[in-house]
């Protein structure tokens, strides 16, 4: 148990040290401005060269009324929530891949090694379908098995709800601990995708207290932004509208620390994992 704390422990520090160093934040800056700007094209599903895509998109998520203000803002954490999950199968799935081998390489600082990047580019198609049984699980988790199993959010009491909400949180953690090791083994490894998947899982039985925690604990600073979220209505009778806007971005901005953490651990986990603690 000591030494899983400790082991634990050495990954965090590592990945602390290298927080000064740019080159190592540029995938996750990317994938915040790819967010970001997400949230900007939805407040602007009027316009006109924008309306024939985001509306009906606004329209099946949240309904005829979510496109009238200030409704919409009302509905946008949903929205956007739905939206992310495309921009993490199609985006997020590339540049955490490229995360993970920035990661790897500043533990090789003499060695000559390829363009991370060029790398994950060379490797998106893949990714993608690595990273697809992933969101289809999450959606299910999030979305259609609470929703199977205990009907409607407003047809169900507030323990209920609550229920679901921490319980699909939790499973969002662990599917995410159980597949944390499957980008830099596709990478690193270069094995094939249900290869890949399967030597994360057994990564992960070796290592399941630490993994969990690794994907854990950064999380956690994304509870307080959702119960801010989940207030919207008091965020637009009181303050501004717009103010959901800039707390999702807010919010993406917590995911990206939080992804810092947990891709740079989960890169020295795999290191152990890989060549031993010594290595």
């Amino acid at each position: 148990m000591t030494g899983s704390f400790a082991l634990l422990l050495w990954a965090w520090i590592e990945t602390a040290r290298n927080m000064g160093r740019l080159r190592l934040w540029s995938p996750f800056l990317l994938y915040f401005l790819i967010q970001a700007g997400a949230v900007l094209l939805l407040t602007r599903f009027h316009e006109p060269i924008l309306a024939p895509v985001l509306v009906p998109v606004v329209r099946a998520i949240a309904g005829e009324p979510a496109l009238h203000y200030p409704l919409f803002y009302l509905a946008l954490p949903s929205v956007f929530s739905r939206l992310s999950l495309g921009l993490d199968l199609i985006f997020g799935a590339w540049l955490i891949g490229a995360a993970f081998l920035y990661f790897r390489q500043a533990d090789r600082p003499t060695e000559r090694v390829g363009g991370s990047l060029a790398t994950a580019t060379r490797a998106w198609p893949r990714l993608i379908l690595l990273r697809l049984p992933v969101i289809l699980l999450l959606y299910g988790s999030i979305y259609l098995l609470p929703q199977l199993v205990f009907g409607r959010p407003e047809e169900v009491g507030g323990n209920t709800v609550r229920l679901i909400r921490y319980g699909s949180f939790l499973v969002g953690v662990i599917l995410e601990a159980l597949f944390l090791y499957a980008p830099i083994v596709l990478l690193v490894e270069r094995r094939g995708i249900l290869a890949a998947l399967g030597r994360s899982l057994r990564i992960f039985g070796r290592l399941p207290g630490i993994t969990l925690a690794v994907v854990l604990v950064p999380n956690l600073v994304q509870l307080p932004i959702s119960f801010v979220l989940r207030h919207a209505e008091t965020i637009v009778r009181r303050l501004s509208p717009e103010m959901v806007a800039w707390a999702l971005v807010l919010a993406a901005g917590a995911y990206l620390v939080a992804t810092f953490f947990i891709v740079g651990a989960g890169a020295r986990l795999y290191r152990v994992e890989t060549e031993g603690f010594e290595g």
